[in-house]
C-alpha cells in the first residue's frame, strides 16, 4: 500500500507552484543521434538522458518522422531505467508520423542512462530526421521537484541508402522533365502538369502571364493605350498617352490642381469656380483690401493688437463676463452666493468657528470647548470606553456602568488537552472564543501545548461559548456551547486531525506538495520540516504521508459570525 501513496506525493510535487529550485536541466539524447541505414532495413535508436549532476522524477518523450520514409514498430522503457513507471498509455501513430511514452520513478544524479528503445525500419528512400515535440500539451518534458528541468533535445538524423524507384535511381516525390514540361515521380512514373497543375493538361502561358487553354485571348490582356504588348504607355486624364509617368495629368490642370477644373486665382489669391465672391475674401473690418485691421471680442476694430480684448473684461478676466468680486473677495457670476463663502459654521463672517471631531460648531465667537461634548469614560474623543463595554481594575475584568464607574464581572479559564504524542514536545496553538447567540470573534488567545498535550487559556468573562482551537499543522476543531464557570474549566478536545502543513484550515494538494518537498528528509536535512513529521520520529518517511493522507480532502471546523 506504500506505493499508491509516493505516487501521489510525487505527482503532486511535480505539479505543486511551491516546488524549490531551480534544478539543473537534463539533457535528452538519442544514441546513436545519426543513423545510416538501407532501404527496408529494421533499426534500433535509444533515448538517452544526461542526467550529470541532476534528477528527473518525470520523463514525457513526444517525436515527430516522416512517415512515409520510416516507420516505427514499437516503443519500450530500456532495461535498468529508472523512469519506468507508466503515467499513460504509449501512443504510436505511423500514419501522421508522431509517437509518444511517458513514465515517472526517480533517476540517480550524475548517470546517463536509457530510457526508451524505439524499434524502427527505413520504408523510404532519402534522408529524415526524428525530432522532439517542445510545444503544446503533449511534448517531451523532463521535471523535478514541480520544475521544468528539460535541456537540450537534440534530434536523430536517419540517413536511408536505396530508391523508391531502384531501376531509375529516384524516389517518389523526386522533380522530373518531359521536354518542356515539369513534373514529379508518382509510384515511379514522371507525371508532368500544364501551366495550370492539371496532369497532361493543354493550357499554355502567354506572352502576359495568363495561364489558360483558349488561343484565341492569348497576349491579349496586357496592351498599353498605344497598343503594345506589355508595353509602359498609359493614358491619363488629360487624354494624353506616353509611357512618361512624370507629365501625367499636367497638361488640363486648373488653380486648384483639379484636372479640366474651372476654378480661377482671384485678386485676394482664392481659387474657386464661383466668381461672384472675386476679390471679396480679403477685406479687414475696416473695409480695407488686403488691411491689418481686426475685430477684436470687445467689438474694437483697429490695428494695433496690443490693446485687443482689454476694454470689456470682468473679474475673472473674460471678454465680456458678468463675474463680479463679492466682500468674501470670490469672484463668479452667480449674485445669489455673494458673501456665502466666508462664513464659519456658527455664521460669522471670516469666522474661526470649526466642526469639532464631536461634529459640534465650537471655538470662535461660540463659547463652545472644542471636542468637550464625545469624550469616553477613559478621557479618549469619540473613544470606544462606553458605558457596559469591558474594563479592567488591577487585572480583574469588569464593564462601564452609566458613570463611567468600572463595575468588575467573575471570570474563568479553560485547562484543555488534546490527544498527543509526547515525543512531538511543545507546539503552538490558537484558542478563540466566540458568542453562541451571536458568534462573533470575543477573545483570541495565543498559547502552546506541553509534551503531554494540555495547554491553559487566560482569564475571560464567564459564560456559555462556542471554543474553537488550531494547532500548528493541525485542522481546527471547535466544542460549541461551552459553559465556562468562575475558576478553572477542564475541557478535553480529544483527536484533532493532522495534516494542514500549510495553515489553510484544510487537507489539500498543497500539504501533499509541501511534504513532498520534504519527503525522504531527516533533522539533519536543510530541507527537513518538523511540522510534516507527524510521528515525531526524527525523519520524513511513508508513516508520515500515510497520516497526511488519512485527512486528505477534510477542512477544519470554523465559526462563521
Amino acid at each position: 500500500m506504500a506505493r499508491p501513496i509516493l505516487l501521489l506525493v510525487f505527482i503532486l510535487g511535480f505539479l505543486s507552484s511551491q516546488a524549490q529550485g531551480p534544478y539543473p536541466l537534463v539533457d535528452v539524447l538519442g544514441a546513436p543521434n545519426v543513423v545510416n541505414v538501407n532501404l527496408g532495413d529494421d533499426f534500433t535508436i535509444i533515448i538517452q538522458l544526461d542526467a550529470q549532476d541532476a534528477f528527473v522524477t518525470v520523463a514525457d518523450i513526444f517525436m515527430t518522422f516522416d512517415p512515409a520514409k520510416v516507420q516505427v514498430n514499437n516503443t519500450a522503457y530500456a532495461s535498468g531505467s529508472s523512469l519506468n513507471i507508466q503515467t499513460f498509455p504509449p501512443e504510436l501513430d505511423n500514419v501522421n508520423g508522431n509517437w509518444g511514452r511517458g513514465g515517472f520513478g526517480f533517476s540517480p544524479a550524475t548517470t546517463l542512462f536509457d530510457q526508451l528503445i524505439i524499434e524502427c525500419t527505413a520504408i523510404g528512400g532519402g534522408n529524415s530526421l526524428m525530432e522532439h515535440v517542445t510545444i503544446g500539451v503533449k511534448r517531451t518534458l523532463l521535471a523535478y521537484g514541480g520544475e521544468d528541468v528539460t535541456g537540450t533535445t537534440e534530434p536523430i538524423q536517419i540517413n536511408i541508402t536505396g530508391y523508391d524507384c531502384p531501376a531509375l535511381s529516384v524516389n517518389n516525390g523526386d522533380p522530373c522533365q518531359i521536354g518542356s514540361d515539369i513534373g514529379e515521380y508518382v509510384n515511379c512514373d514522371c507525371e508532368v502538369y500544364d501551366c495550370a497543375g492539371v496532369p497532361d493538361g493543354t493550357a499554355t502561358l502567354d506572352d502576359c502571364g495568363v495561364c489558360d487553354s483558349d488561343p484565341a485571348n492569348d497576349n491579349t490582356t496586357c496592351l498599353d493605350c498605344a497598343g503594345v504588348v506589355n508595353g509602359t504607355a498609359t493614358l491619363d486624364d488629360c487624354g494624353v498617352c506616353d509611357s512618361d509617368p512624370a507629365n501625367d495629368n499636367t497638361t488640363c490642370l486648373d488653380c486648384a490642381g483639379v484636372i479640366n477644373g474651372t476654378s480661377t486665382l482671384d485678386d485676394c489669391g482664392v481659387c474657386d469656380s464661383d466668381p461672384a465672391n472675386d476679390n471679396t475674401t480679403c477685406l479687414d473690418c475696416a473695409g480695407v483690401i488686403n488691411g491689418t485691421s481686426t475685430l477684436d471680442d470687445c467689438g474694437v476694430c483697429d490695428s494695433d493688437p496690443a490693446n485687443d480684448n482689454t476694454t470689456c473684461l470682468d473679474c475673472a478676466g473674460v471678454i465680456n463676463g458678468t463675474s463680479t468680486l463679492d466682500d468674501c473677495g470670490v469672484c463668479d457670476s452667480d449674485p445669489v452666493n455673494d458673501n456665502t463663502t466666508c462664513l464659519d459654521c456658527a455664521g460669522v463672517v471670516n469666522g474661526t468657528a470649526s466642526i469639532d471631531d464631536c461634529g459640534v460648531c465650537s471655538g470662535g465667537d461660540t463659547g463652545v470647548i472644542p471636542d468637550q461634548s464625545c469624550t469616553d469614560c477613559e478621557g479618549v474623543v469619540n473613544g470606544g470606553a462606553l458605558p457596559g463595554t469591558p474594563c479592567d481594575i488591577e487585572g480583574i475584568a469588569g464593564v462601564y456602568g452609566s458613570d463611567c464607574s468600572c463595575l468588575t464581572l467573575p471570570v474563568g479559564n479553560i485547562d484543555g488537552s488534546v490527544d498527543w504524542n509526547v515525543d512531538c514536545g511543545s507546539r503552538s496553538i490558537t484558542i478563540e472564543i466566540y458568542g453562541v447567540d451571536e458568534p462573533h470573534l470575543n477573545e483570541t488567545f495565543y498559547t502552546m501545548i506541553d509534551a503531554n498535550g494540555n495547554f491553559t487559556s487566560p482569564d475571560f468573562l464567564t459564560g456559555t461559548y462556542n471554543v474553537l482551537i488550531k494547532v500548528e499543522g493541525y485542522l481546527a476543531k471547535m466544542l460549541p456551547a461551552q459553559v465556562i464557570s468562575s475558576g478553572v474549566n477542564t475541557i478535553d478536545f480529544g483527536h484533532i486531525i493532522a495534516g494542514d502543513l500549510n495553515e489553510s484550515n484544510s487537507v489539500n494538494v498543497f500539504d501533499v506538495s509541501t511534504m513532498s518537498a520534504a519527503f525522504g528528509s531527516t533533522e539533519s536535512s536543510p530541507s527537513f520540516n518538523f511540522i510534516a513529521d507527524y510521528n515525531c520520529d526524527g525523519s520524513i518517511n511513508v508513516i508520515d504521508v500515510s497520516i497526511l493522507n488519512s485527512g486528505f480532502g477534510m477542512v477544519g471546523d470554523t465559526v462563521n459570525p
